[in-house]
């Protein structure tokens, strides 16, 4: 096990498999998360995105609310409502595509 900082980050090299199933498979809510990056959270406005947040409760409540909202069992019953809105979205873009935003956000 080697660690080492580079430009204030820390980096771990793990010598054997077994180590790195150790700690990236069986440890991994204590070990991982992801990395911070402040331009792209803090001045893009992204820290509302569940890509972007770190590993922590706020995280695991949005994955489960994705989960319970967007599975492939709750998809199949707003089939009858996310066809008739898919069509309307494409039929704006096609008579104003300048307009994308208004579209998507309708």
């Amino acid at each position: 096990l080697v660690y080492l900082t580079v430009l204030g980050r820390p980096i771990i090299f793990l010598n054997s498999y077994e180590n790195a199933i150790d700690l990236l498979d069986k440890r991994s809510l204590i070990y991982s998360s992801r990395p911070s990056l402040p331009m792209l959270r803090k001045l893009m406005a992204r820290d509302w995105s569940i890509s972007m947040m770190p590993y922590g409760p706020i995280l695991q409540k949005r994955r489960m609310l994705l989960h319970l909202f967007l599975n492939c069992n709750v998809m199949e019953r707003h089939h009858n409502n996310l066809a008739p809105e898919t069509h309307q979205l494409i039929l704006g873009l096609i008579d104003s595509p300048d307009k994308y935003l208004e579209h998507v956000r309708r």
